[in-house]
């Protein structure tokens, strides 16, 4: 069963993040206050439900390929994209409905490497680019860049995985996001925005001129090898 943590303040939250979980997955909860060594939680979980987006970098820290989703009362679009670049997979704003709340959690809990999951069976194992520049395993989530491995977040490497797969094919923001995120995601184009800035970071040699990860304005992004 898939392990899920909750970091979460408000005691009315924990219940309803608890009640609406319980059924699908093992829940541990984090006091306000206390450090992440709540009795249970001595292995990494799959997912962290979080409530202060300033905890990821913390969290990201001590589990680095764990998925995590911020729920917060903050709706602006400066705080989203701050989350996602501490490291955040997702943002959620409360209060929440259990409908969206459960699609988006389920579409999270999908993205946990599961044995029996023969969704994208079809895929290969590895990926490389054409030049070798970049290699992807995708059973250890590992990236290498001209041999040397790099560390990718869960949602970096699934969307470096969904470009080198479909090498020089456009992908639209649409797309990416359903892909990655799954069929609950479609208009949350921010999210594209700020992964890609953070791979382009760790491929590129000049991240601010990029030579791969090509975007194709109003439409969304390409994999492509450059003919130096």
């Amino acid at each position: 069963m898939k392990t899920v943590l909750i970091v979460e303040t408000d005691p009315g939250m924990q219940r309803f993040l608890r009640r609406m979980l319980s059924k699908h997955c093992q829940v541990f909860i984090e006091e306000a206050g206390e450090g992440i060594d709540e009795e249970g939680v001595d292995q990494q979980p799959d997912v962290v439900l979080l409530d202060d987006p300033e905890r990821c970098t913390e969290i990201r820290q001590r589990w680095p390929n764990i998925l995590i989703m911020v729920i917060s009362s903050e709706a602006d679009e400066k705080r989203i994209v701050h989350a996602l670049d501490l490291g955040a997979d997702g943002y959620m704003v409360k209060p929440l409905g259990d409908g969206e709340f459960g699609a988006r959690v389920r579409a999270l809990l999908r993205r946990v490497p599961d044995a029996g999951n023969r969704s994208r069976a079809q895929e290969p194992e590895f990926l490389e680019s054409k030049d070798r520049y970049l290699r992807l395993n995708k059973t250890g989530q590992q990236a290498y860049i001209s041999g040397q491995q790099v560390s990718f977040t869960p949602t970096e490497f699934a969307l470096t995985w969904q470009l080198l797969l479909h090498s020089e094919k456009v992908l639209s923001h649409q797309t990416l996001l359903k892909a990655v995120w799954g069929p609950e995601y479609g208009s949350e184009a921010d999210y594209i925005r700020v992964y890609m800035r953070q791979i382009r970071c760790k491929i590129e040699r000049d991240p601010s001129r990029p030579c791969y990860i090509l975007t194709e304005p109003g439409v969304g992004y390409v994999f492509r090898v450059p003919s130096w």
